[in-house]
């Protein structure tokens, strides 16, 4: 998990990194809860931010609502304002 210190540092965070930043596009399939992505999603994007710099981005969703699928749009913004994906 991100603790804003020592969890940037760790293997695995390097080794995700590598695959973000190799890849050209990113399929995300995430389940919605409380009119958001979840919070495996938002620590994955806390921890390899960077590496997703241009990245093409495509979701899919599991959600309740006939309009769930718009949660994902506040970490799309943020994806597409700060590491310029599309």
């Amino acid at each position: 998990l991100c603790d804003g210190d020592g969890s940037y540092d760790l293997p695995v965070v390097d080794e995700l990194s590598g695959l973000f930043k190799r890849a050209q596009v990113a399929l995300i399939g995430v389940p919605v809860y409380n009119f958001g992505v979840n919070a495996a999603l938002k620590n994955l994007l806390e921890l390899t931010g960077s590496a997703w710099e241009g990245m093409g981005i495509g979701f899919f969703c599991a959600a309740g609502g006939r309009s769930g699928y718009m949660a994902v749009m506040a970490f799309a913004n943020s994806l597409m304002l700060d590491y310029r994906c599309y």
